[in-house]
């Protein structure tokens, strides 16, 4: 499909969530694109987008690609397609059980994640060796070896898993191409790192702190992560500015304010869109204290996930005595019991974070997942 058809398109994409500097962040990017004049028969749902904007160098048009995605939602309205879209994040949405002997070497169960969830990988991790991480899907997984390495998770533009931190450009945002700013009134500076792995904790540093909640976490690696973020500086904003298709949340940037003030800073979060013309929102953020997990998701909504992948784990426990020719069609049984449970703790979980669901109900729900 060429412009004579898009009416527009937009992709989010984030490496930092929340309002704190976080290590570990495991995000799916979304793109969402608006047809018009198009054959509505064709089966979009599942569909796979490579979308692309071209940008005119001289008498060349050089295309940028914006990522790799799969169709999730259709709305198809008079002669208009709206497709809602998620990157390859959603191949990571099952239950991890590990074949391998432990400890690990991390690139190993990189490996591992990678081959059980048919995705690719082109990032090497340190060599650091830990136990097994149990109760998780492949996504929290990923999440908790990339808090291990200090970095954050995500789907390139060529569909490739990375594993990094964040990238040195040479990318410099000046007033004349930015249509409005809002900076903190100072830089955000990192000086302690403390990690909590079950009942112990390791700490590191003083001042402006990141906490970690990580299960396989050692004090030497706490020691790493202090040392390559000590002192990691960066100013706080918000900026909407003309755009580059090129640009990516994970890039280290310059910014330039109407006074002449530079500001060294991050992308944590973008929202790029494309309508005819290409404008861009950016956005890092950060608050005087941090306390963040690898994760991004509530304590209430993590713990029932991890209840319900261990409820799936017992039951593949179980069926070890079976016959091993039935074990493929067994594990795929299982594998949908977790997406049910799932499924059904999400609607659950809503109601518990708004203080509605009554101990009778929660045992009901405890108890259907323990059959």
């Amino acid at each position: 499909y060429n412009d004579d058809v898009i009416i527009d398109m937009s992709l989010d994409e984030s490496v930092n969530p929340g309002d704190n500097f976080s290590l570990g962040s495991v995000v799916s990017n979304t793109f969402e694109i608006n047809l018009i004049n198009v054959d509505t028969s064709v089966i979009f749902k599942e569909a796979i987008i490579k979308p692309y904007v071209g940008l005119k160098l001289d008498d060349e048009i050089e295309y940028i690609p914006l990522g790799v995605f799969t169709v999730d939602n259709v709305t198809i309205k008079d002669k208009k397609v709206k497709l809602e879209c998620m990157d390859n994040m959603i191949k990571l949405e099952r239950a991890y059980f590990s074949d391998l002997k432990y400890p690990c070497n991390i690139n190993q169960i990189l490996k591992e994640i990678c081959i059980k969830s048919n995705i690719t990988c082109n990032s090497i991790l340190p060599n650091y060796s830990i136990d097994e991480i149990k109760g998780y899907s492949f996504r929290q997984a990923i999440g908790i070896l990339a808090t291990l390495c200090g970095c954050f998770a995500r789907f390139n533009r060529i569909g490739e898993l990375e594993i990094l931190s964040y990238t040195d450009t040479d990318l410099r945002i000046t007033p004349d191409t930015f249509f409005k700013i809002e900076t903190n009134d100072k830089d955000y500076i990192i000086g302690k790192i403390t990690a909590k792995k079950g009942q112990k904790t390791f700490s590191k540093g003083s001042n402006t702190e990141i906490i970690i909640d990580n299960p396989v976490i050692t004090e030497g690696i706490v020691n790493d992560l202090y040392n390559k973020f000590k002192d990691f500086t960066y100013r706080p904003y918000t900026l909407s500015w003309q755009g580059n298709p090129s640009v990516q949340a994970g890039d280290k940037i310059e910014i330039v304010d109407i006074n002449g003030k530079v500001y060294n800073t991050l992308i944590m979060q973008q929202k790029f869109t494309y309508n005819g013309g290409i404008k861009s929102e950016l956005k890092a953020s950060g608050k005087t204290e941090s306390s963040d997990r690898f994760d991004i998701k509530g304590s209430i909504t993590q713990t029932m996930e991890n209840y319900s992948i261990e409820q799936a784990s017992i039951k593949k426990a179980l069926i070890k005595k079976a016959d091993i020719d039935s074990l493929d069609v067994i594990d795929a049984r299982i594998n949908n019991l977790y997406a049910q449970d799932l499924k059904v703790l999400n609607a659950k979980i809503i109601d518990l974070q708004s203080n509605k669901i009554s101990t009778l109900e929660f045992n009901a729900l405890e108890s259907k997942l323990q059959r």
